[in-house]
């Protein structure tokens, strides 16, 4: 039998770093199975604010496993169908992404159609993947839902919407009412989708991840803390920029399980690429 020594891990913490992240385990399970994007967090961390930062952003961080999206899409397409009437022969809903790139919101697509299903006939030609199109062939009475799992800015939403009824203008159609279906919202995109839809249903509003939670000297440090942890990632990647406390300064903390991470995300969980060139590990991806 071998004797040769256990190698130690290169990742050394003191007492209370450990019980916090054994704490974080018991708290977020999902952490499980990103132990290697979790050290390398941590041990990246040049101070304890920083540190504390952290280990708060991702007790705030809101992992959305499939089972449990499955079934909130269901009871939010079930509700919606009910509360605004909706009809096979006259509604028609549409992932709010791009239909040619692979997307969550097409996952969701398929949850809503067959949560449909088990209660009335809605044909297949009632779920499209490129949802804005649907103004080409909507009519008169008409109802179009858009669908996502996450809206961060609502700027996507409000420029697909604005295209939407221009071409619904220019076809001289009038009387389409569009809507939207949304697992989780920032906070900050509300008001933008209240103006540009007829009506939306939204599983969960989610806050900033630091302008929301601090305020005062504690809110300056925490976004200073950012900065220099921002700081450690390269600056892009290809044609990328990095997003800054993510897309639109939107300081999100959302991920659908194992799925495409909205650039919306404060970047330390995702962005690929440290300072130096490298490779990181990172909790989520952003394909």
């Amino acid at each position: 039998m071998s004797t040769a020594p256990i190698p130690r891990s290169q990742v050394a913490f003191d007492r209370a770093t450990l019980k916090r992240l054994l704490h974080l385990h018991t708290e977020r399970p999902w952490v499980l199975h990103k132990q290697n994007a979790l050290l390398d967090l941590v041990e990246i961390c040049a101070s304890p604010p920083a540190q504390n930062l952290v280990f708060d952003l991702i007790h705030r961080f809101r992992y959305l496993a499939l089972d449990e999206a499955q079934k909130r899409s269901a009871e939010l397409a079930l509700e919606a169908a009910k509360k605004w009437a909706f009809m096979p022969e006259s509604t028609r809903f549409g992932c709010m992404s791009d239909a040619a790139k692979a997307s969550s919101a097409q996952v969701m697509l398929n949850w809503l159609k067959h949560a449909l299903a088990n209660v009335a006939e809605w044909p297949k030609d009632c779920f499209r993947t490129n949802g804005p199109v649907l103004a080409n062939d909507a009519t008169t009475g008409d109802a179009i839902v858009l669908i996502d799992d996450f809206v961060g800015s609502g700027k996507t939403l409000e420029n697909k919407c604005k295209w939407m009824r221009n071409k619904l203008n220019e076809r001289g159609v009038s009387g389409v009412r569009i809507y939207l279906i949304a697992l989780t919202v920032m906070h900050a995109a509300c008001p933008v989708i209240q103006e540009c839809t007829d009506g939306a249903l939204i599983g969960e509003v989610l806050k900033k991840g630091i302008s929301d939670y601090y305020s005062g000297p504690e809110l300056a440090q925490a976004i200073e803390e950012m900065r220099r942890l921002e700081a450690m990632l390269a600056p892009r990647q290809g044609n990328r920029s990095l997003p800054s406390f993510g897309f639109g300064a939107s300081e999100s903390l959302y991920s659908l399980n194992e799925t495409s991470t909205p650039n919306n995300v404060f970047p330390i969980f995702w962005w690929p690429l440290a300072v130096d060139g490298s490779r990181r590990e990172t909790f989520f991806s952003r394909a």
